[in-house]
């Protein structure tokens, strides 16, 4: 038997409730929901709904409304805990009039938030304290695949989908196509990728949701990842392109107009050509990971010789070649990436001068300004404060 200590503790990890039934029905639950925003409490169907489902060999994982999720575990025969809601995105609230309207909930409902690996991990964990069976995320995800029936279903689908293209003679745009602008992004080529992207075909992009809008913030997302990937092996820091990749595609979900999500695509794939094409020069890989540590430091305070150990090198012939292919030492390269991530910081933050000196590992806030000023010219305060009147 599970200790209430553990699942105490589960509870507290996906910020939901868990519930002990026995003989089909509850005899503990572990987060006080109260009982009026229960749905276990308030939808006595869905209650029964849920326990009788079949039993499974693993932790059965099922949700409502795409967002909110659920676990089921069977311990013993008439021994069943149950985990959940938790909602796995951020919009709780479109979950909550969900919950209200599905379940009758009267009484204000909230749903906790809990990332999907986190909640799978802490049904895991209950699962083995419980059985003593250890099984992955993945083992998990595998058991719940696509049954088959349901490959056979898709299966035929995709056939009779190839077969209509063909009678209608709707391909796909040309695979060099895509070849060349990916090329031309790893290469740094602007004018290339420009004029790849200008080009028409008669054939149709792919066909990735049903819903117009979805289908377009799709194929933007694809094309995104696929342009970081591209820039990562013209040898842009990975980091920095899962980074901004991330960023374009949060963009790219928050935008509701079709033309707006194309010309931002556009744009995002050039951008990832522009940093291929403004470290073309650099081909000396240690300079390259040098940089690549600097990037993922800049918050911390950043010495020669902790880049030369990492790199397994001398610092003096870290220095040599740095200053050799960059034409400035690492030194000055580590302070200059601090001012632009302090000037990104100024202009797109609500973080005080104060806090962005200590963000970046300055010791003092003058010193933060000292060094700020003899690159850009004029302090932080004045910066930020000519940047406010030029959005106004």
């Amino acid at each position: 038997m599970i200790s209430d200590y553990i699942v105490q503790m589960v509870a507290g990890m996906i910020h939901g409730e868990i519930r002990m039934t026995v003989h089909k029905k509850i005899v503990r639950k572990y987060a006080d929901l109260d009982d009026r925003q229960d749905p276990f409490v308030t939808d006595k169907k869905f209650m029964e709904s849920v326990l009788g489902r079949p039993p499974l060999s693993m932790p059965d994982i099922f949700s409502e409304h795409s967002m909110i999720y659920y676990a089921r575990l069977d311990l013993e025969p008439d021994n069943i805990i149950l985990a959940g809601p938790v909602c796995v995105m951020g919009n709780t609230a479109e979950a909550e009039q969900f919950m209200r309207e599905t379940h009758g909930i009267t009484d204000m409902v909230r749903i906790p938030y809990c990332d999907m690996t986190n909640f799978l991990n802490g049904v895991l964990l209950l699962y083995y304290e419980g059985t003593g069976r250890e099984i992955s995320i993945q083992d998990l995800c595998a058991y719940h695949g696509i049954s088959g029936w349901e490959k056979e279903k898709s299966m035929k689908e995709f056939h009779n989908t190839m077969f209509l293209r063909k009678e209608e003679k709707k391909l796909h745009n040309p695979y060099e196509h895509e070849e060349r602008k990916l090329m031309s992004i790893q290469e740094g080529r602007l004018e290339e990728l420009e004029s790849c992207q200008k080009e028409v075909w008669t054939g149709e992009l792919g066909k990735v949701a049903e819903n117009p809008m979805r289908q377009e913030k799709n194929m933007a997302i694809i094309v995104i990842v696929l342009a970081s990937r591209a820039a990562i092996r013209g040898g842009v820091s990975a980091e920095f392109a899962f980074s901004m990749a991330d960023h374009d595609i949060i963009q790219i979900e928050r935008m509701n107009d079709i033309i707006a999500i194309r010309a931002a695509t556009l744009q995002y794939e050039m951008e990832f050509a522009k940093l291929v094409n403004r470290q073309r020069g650099a081909k000396n890989l240690y300079v390259k990971k040098a940089e690549e540590y600097v990037y993922l430091h800049l918050h911390e305070s950043i010495r020669v010789s902790d880049i030369a150990n990492t790199l397994k090198i001398n610092p003096d012939y870290l220095t040599k070649v740095f200053q050799k292919e960059k034409g400035i030492s690492v030194y000055k390269y580590i302070q200059l990436e601090k001012m632009r991530e302090a000037k990104r910081l100024l202009s797109y933050s609500s973080y005080s001068i104060s806090e962005v000196a200590a963000f970046l590992s300055f010791n003092s806030q003058s010193h933060f300004t000292k060094c700020f000023k003899k690159v850009y010219g004029e302090t932080p305060a004045v910066y930020r404060k000519n940047i406010k009147e030029q959005r106004i």
